[in-house]
């Protein structure tokens, strides 16, 4: 006779309740709730710097006299009006480096004018923008000697060669940039360029 194998009974414990905390899937809730919050801070901050101010396009009335200077085409064509094919080209420069100006401040209104005096032997190219720009202008480290910035009043000239010279004077302010480059006799005075800086600024401000 075979003896039937005694089978034990294993009690079983109920399981145990579930822990406090997030439901299935909400950790991934969570996760993405935070990305969102971190997006609109981030968002927030680059509204607050002004990245997206709109550029300054209040028109900037044209330069027909600043001192002794006149616009570059108009000397031009008093000394010599049959010279059409230069004067056209020096009217469509003055545009074109109007727009880039104007292109290369986020579409801030822009002026580019070319002028010279009566005989030419000094010329002045004009650079005007609502916007603003570094002020006293950068200059490289080197010979003191060969480059310089020297102050008159609120514009700032870097001087170069024998330090007599203006490369270019700047009168700069948060919503306004006057920048005159010299050539010929005038570059010899920055106190002059200077003031030709100062005269165009109360013309556009």
């Amino acid at each position: 006779m075979v003896a039937e194998p005694i089978l034990e009974t294993v009690p079983v414990r109920p399981d145990p309740p579930p822990k406090p905390g997030y439901p299935p899937g909400m950790w991934l809730l969570a996760g993405l709730a935070g990305l969102v919050v971190g997006a609109l801070a981030i968002g927030g901050a680059w509204l607050a710097t002004g990245t997206t101010a709109r550029p300054d396009t209040r028109p900037i009335p044209a330069l027909t006299q600043v001192g002794q200077f006149e616009p570059y085409d108009r000397v031009l064509a008093g000394q010599n009006p049959r010279i059409t094919r230069v004067i056209e080209n020096e009217r469509k420069a003055a545009q074109e480096n109007t727009k880039r100006l104007s292109e290369s401040h986020g579409g801030a209104a822009a002026l580019y004018a070319h002028l010279a005096d009566d005989g030419i032997s000094s010329q002045l190219m004009v650079q005007i923008y609502r916007d603003q720009t570094a002020n006293p202008p950068f200059v490289p480290f080197g010979d003191s000697t060969q480059q310089t910035i020297q102050q008159h009043g609120d514009v700032s000239c870097v001087l170069i060669g024998d330090l007599t010279r203006a490369a270019r004077c700047t009168r700069s302010s948060e919503t306004l940039t006057v920048e005159i480059t010299p050539a010929g006799v005038v570059a010899q005075n920055p106190a002059e360029v200077s003031g030709l800086v100062d005269e165009i600024w109360e013309k556009v401000s």
